[in-house]
């Protein structure tokens, strides 16, 4: 992507973006084909993993209007499934972890990392902190 951007002149995030456009639902590509959603709506919808959700908040955009700023926080919420980044650039101790994390993060619906015989879960509140407890059986911990 790095010798990419340098040869058409854009930035490596640009880039970046605009292949992770390519992961939409086909009727949503076709909406920003018609100019009925933006490829600022459509960035945000990117980095969903789940593709009838995905559809299901671009028919939202169209139908009622919804703004990239109240997208952005409809897609920030803890329980809307984010499409895992990859980094080529980790080391080779991160690299054996990163399948363990990716998995967790995606059965769990938030960050997770795992490092030096450690595992981080991260949780937003105590709503969230049950829900993860609920998904690893574990709910029976509460006081």
């Amino acid at each position: 992507q790095d010798e990419f951007s340098k040869v058409i002149g854009k930035s490596q995030s640009y880039i970046n973006n605009t292949i992770g456009l390519l992961r939409l639902p086909e009727e949503v590509k076709e909406m920003v084909v018609k100019n009925q959603l933006s490829m600022t709506h459509a960035r945000i919808l990117s980095k969903i993993s789940d593709q009838e959700l995905v559809k299901k908040l671009a028919n939202k955009v169209v139908n009622e209007g919804i703004s990239v700023r109240t997208l952005e926080e409809i897609a920030k919420g803890n329980d809307i499934p984010k499409v895992v980044k990859v980094n080529r650039h980790l080391n080779e101790e991160k690299q054996e972890y990163k399948y363990i994390e990716d998995n967790l993060c995606e059965r769990l619906g938030t960050k997770v990392r795992v490092y030096k015989n450690k595992m981080e879960i991260k949780y937003s509140n105590i709503n969230d902190l049950n829900r993860i407890l609920e998904l690893l059986h574990l709910n029976d911990l509460e006081k």
